[in-house]
């Protein structure tokens, strides 16, 4: 949308722009237009999803092999997912992968989206995760990771599938953003909105178009920035403002009330308070009408305040950067229009909150051996025992 690429993936030619070379293949051109297909693959064990997709306007911007989908679910467990008709599924999506990369110029590595509650995403997530860390060492994997809700789960196995797919995200990825089903939740029920995924997808936009240019040149400059050694590299995500469509008419906030919201447990997306951690790094990407004089003055106000806290071995500073375009909107969505709005990636030791929230759920049904008992032939309690002393030893040394 922000490069007018039209939903059938047709690009008027203008000026050359290299965010299109970057994410999307020119399989065809003439003098009045480009024909552009996103490198982005989608598999699923369900169909309902994806035939979404195939069913709506844009289905003409993906191609039909874009799309794998198998007969049968992963019946919302971590070991269908990862163990899948020997490996069929993720042997068409390497090979997928593979031709992707070969039409590659300049690879730079892997974004990777998946939830951690579903047996797919959990299972399969995983494999992939390992595939991609296998085949192709030297390239970095980001990953966003949509973590369960401690209070509206729809999946019993969720415990379970969280803790086993955290050793494959502190493993095969190198930066990883912790996006929290319950704040997504929440942010929704307050905006009394019923797209819930129109909040997370925000969060995806942002990260990418907000900093290709001021921020980082290439993917792994992300991981520079934000991770000062592994594996401190689950990271926080904020953004400010949540404004309605009827409220975006009349509510803008100033470029202060910018700077001092997205530090605001509010407006978090990972149910943690960051009041109580350090940050080791942080950058806040602002978008919009300002300049940076007027976020250079009000960031100054917030660093004398010492609202952030950081560790001790790690340099006292917060990045931020600016781009003057002001953001799109997702047709049909729910969030309004803003002409100044900002977004904040952070690696912070609060993020650990979500975690023990999760382990304690974990702990609390393991320790009762709910669910295990028609899998325990299949030695999954000595999995989740090892996978579990395995886990906690990592996220002590984070």
């Amino acid at each position: 949308m922000e490069k007018e690429i039209q939903p059938n993936g047709l690009w008027l030619q203008g000026e050359k722009i290299e965010f299109c070379g970057k994410l999307f293949q020119k399989i065809s051109s003439d003098k009045q237009y480009e024909k552009l297909m996103p490198r982005s693959l989608f598999i699923d064990f369900q169909p309902d999803e994806i035939n979404e997709i195939q069913n709506s306007e844009y289905r003409g911007l993906f191609h039909p092999d874009n799309f794998i989908v198998d007969k049968q679910d992963s019946s919302k467990t971590f070991a269908k997912g990862f163990y899948k008709q020997e490996g069929e599924i993720i042997e068409k999506g390497m090979d997928r992968i593979r031709k992707f990369t070969i039409n590659c110029s300049d690879l730079q590595g892997f974004f990777v989206f998946h939830s951690v509650g579903g047996g797919t995403g959990s299972g399969f997530g995983s494999l992939l995760l390992e595939q991609i860390s296998i085949n192709y060492p030297k390239k970095p994997v980001i990953g966003f990771s949509i973590f369960p809700s401690r209070i509206q789960s729809q999946n019993t196995y969720e415990p379970y599938n969280y803790m086993l797919t955290m050793n494959s995200l502190l493993e095969h990825t190198d930066v990883c953003a912790v996006l929290d089903n319950q704040a997504i939740f929440d942010t929704s029920k307050l905006l009394k909105f019923k797209q819930v995924n129109s909040l997370s997808h925000i969060i995806i936009y942002f990260s990418y178009t907000n900093g290709r240019k001021s921020f980082y040149k290439k993917i792994d400059d992300f991981q520079r920035k934000l991770v000062p050694y592994l594996p401190t590299h689950l990271l926080l995500c904020s953004y400010t403002p949540f404004i309605t469509i009827d409220k975006s008419k009349i509510e803008q906030l100033h470029t202060a009330e910018l700077s001092n919201a997205i530090f605001e447990p509010s407006n978090m997306l990972a149910l943690c308070d960051p009041r109580y951690g350090k940050y080791m790094a942080c950058s806040v990407f602002f978008r919009g009408d300002l300049s940076m004089n007027e976020i250079g003055g009000a960031t100054s106000t917030l660093q004398q305040k010492k609202t952030i806290q950081f560790v001790d071995c790690c340099p006292r500073s917060v990045t931020f950067c600016l781009n003057k375009v002001i953001p799109c909107i997702f047709p049909n969505g729910e969030l309004g229009k803003q002409r100044k709005s900002a977004f904040m990636i952070a690696n912070s030791t609060s993020i650990q909150q979500v975690f023990s929230q999760l382990n304690n759920q974990f702990d609390e049904m393991f320790s009762k051996k709910c669910l295990c008992f028609r899998r325990n032939r299949r030695g999954i309690i000595s999995i989740f025992q090892r996978k579990t002393q395995i886990f906690r030893i990592r996220l002590q040394r984070n």
